[in-house]
């Protein structure tokens, strides 16, 4: 069973305004340069442009949700944030909803997922529902008992 990715929608919106505004910031520097004569400004254009092409490279970090399949746990790896291990032992069950996907377990506090690309809905499902049967894990998915 293959790893699943899941696009996070915040934290690519997120690189996109520093992203591109550090290189507008760059870009209106270099127009003050020109036309005001401004010389001081002449080593920060570099940075800012250079700042803001590397914040749309992976270098800067992935913007997506990776789900990773350890030996007895999964592995949860949000964007900007620290990676959680999930044991399969302390998961109560996992709970699917239109937008949402919950990860519920007996001690520890619950874990949401947002799932902000409704094209990927089908694989995120395909790949819990294999999960679960295969760990034997009880899966809920609400919008069955809704209709």
């Amino acid at each position: 069973m293959d790893n699943l990715n899941i696009k996070t929608e915040y934290t690519l919106t997120k690189r996109i305004i520093f992203g591109g505004g550090s290189i507008l910031a760059g870009i209106i520097m270099i127009i003050l340069y020109f036309t005001l004569e401004l010389k001081w400004l002449a080593g920060s254009i570099p940075f800012f442009f250079f700042f803001g092409v590397l914040i749309f490279t992976p270098l800067w970090g992935s913007y997506k949700t990776q789900i990773n399949i350890g030996k007895g746990f999964l592995e949860i790896r949000w964007p900007e944030r620290a990676k959680i291990n999930v044991l399969e032992s302390e998961i109560e069950r996992i709970t699917l909803s239109t937008n949402y996907i919950f990860i519920f377990r007996k001690t520890r506090k619950d874990i949401k997922l947002v799932l902000y690309d409704k094209d990927q809905k089908a694989q995120v499902f395909k790949f819990l529902t294999e999960y679960t049967k295969e760990k034997n894990i009880t899966l809920v998915n609400q919008d069955e008992s809704l209709q």
